[in-house]
């Protein structure tokens, strides 16, 4: 009886002991998978906040970007404003200044006319008497612009 008490006992320890254990593994497996489960929330949370930050980077270097090529866009179209306002400003001085050249060209031209038909006429006097007055070969002031134009029979015109 002895053998059967010890049997009994050691068969009841054993299954207390495999009930134990096959408790003590399902609580582990099941503390183990809500680990899994936790772990697996934190890394999509960390790759969910890594991915939000990498997307705002992105955002500020395609701004950064874009500032930088407005810039170059600004910086060319000034400089093509500034190319133009000089072109423009060469050719307005450019106009003017052949004008003038035309304007004084004209004047001498009609001196020389001038003074051809009065000595035609006889009027070598009045020349002389002009450049002992200060004034130039063909009537214009000497220190004055071209402008200034004494024409023979007209007085001076300005």
């Amino acid at each position: 009886m002895q053998a059967t008490t010890a049997q009994i006992s050691h068969a009841r320890d054993t299954f207390v002991l495999r009930v134990a254990i096959h408790k003590w593994r399902s609580a582990l497996v099941r503390r183990r998978e809500r680990m899994a489960q936790a772990d697996a929330r934190a890394g999509s949370h960390l790759q969910k906040a890594a991915l939000v930050r990498w997307q705002l980077h992105l955002q500020e270097r395609r701004k950064a970007a874009w500032r930088a090529d407005m810039r170059v866009r600004m910086q060319t179209v000034r400089s093509l404003r500034d190319g133009a306002l000089r072109r423009d400003a060469w050719a307005r001085w450019r106009q003017l200044y052949q004008s003038r050249l035309m304007q004084q060209r004209f004047a001498v031209l009609l001196v020389e006319r001038c003074f051809e038909r009065s000595e035609e006429r006889g009027a070598r006097g009045r020349r002389e008497s002009w450049s002992a007055r200060g004034w130039g070969v063909y009537g214009v002031l000497a220190s004055s612009s071209v402008r200034t134009v004494i024409f023979p029979g007209f007085g001076m015109l300005c």
